[in-house]
């Protein structure tokens, strides 16, 4: 199954990322097939908890998990498995690709914001950060979104999503915390294999329920 979805991302190559009609229709189909086969997804995700030093591959923060399934090391397209804990805050965001996403368990608050991000370091009014569309995102929905994009999510318990993940469009992104709309610019990692080991953990604890929860 990894050596199929890696040719299915490097098949990607000449996707047009900025085009999100094109986006999702090129990369719903490899979502679908992998949400609708929970055996051969379970079994992916298994194989890909270890790195090739054994080591586990889960990047762990305070508010997410996530796993890499596959990558195509050419293109800087990722395939990754995402959990997001629960909050009650409204964290404004972008990020620093465009991608699709499917939600596989429980799901989330998605709000949609006015406001788009430019270039690093610019300034964000008042209207920029209000709402104009919210979506309850539930197990088998699917959206893409931009990268200059802002938009936030309040996670349910157990959320669980399957994201393609294109190359790589800005070096930054931009996280705002509405109570103060101060905008915080965050530097990313490269596209590369080793780009996250800082926070890789072996404590894999808080993700032992991926696994029964993905099902299969």
């Amino acid at each position: 199954m990894s050596a199929f979805v890696t040719t299915q991302l490097n098949d990607l190559e000449r996707l047009d990322w900025d085009n999100l009609a094109e986006v999702q229709g090129a990369t719903r189909p490899i979502l679908e097939r992998l949400a609708s086969d929970r055996a051969a997804l379970r079994d992916l995700v298994e194989v890909s908890q270890l790195d090739d030093d054994g080591h586990s591959a889960w990047e762990l923060t305070d508010h997410f998990a996530r796993l890499i399934l596959a990558r195509s090391e050419r293109l800087g397209v990722r395939l990754i498995l995402l959990s997001m804990n629960p909050n009650d805050r409204d964290i404004i965001h972008n990020h620093r690709a465009s991608f699709t996403t499917l939600i596989l368990n429980s799901g989330y608050g998605h709000y949609v914001y006015r406001g788009v991000v430019r270039s690093r370091g610019q300034s964000f009014e008042a209207k920029d950060l209000q709402p104009i569309i919210f979506r309850n995102e539930i197990a088998g929905s699917i959206y893409s979104i931009h990268h200059s994009s802002l938009h936030s999510t309040r996670p349910l318990p157990n959320h669980l999503s399957l994201i393609i993940r294109g190359p790589s469009s800005t070096s930054s992104r931009v996280i705002i915390d509405p109570r103060s709309a101060y905008p915080e610019w965050v530097n990313g990692g490269s596209d590369s294999a080793h780009s996250h080991r800082k926070i890789r953990t072996a404590d894999t604890s808080k993700v032992e329920w991926v696994i029964e929860a993905i099902g299969g």
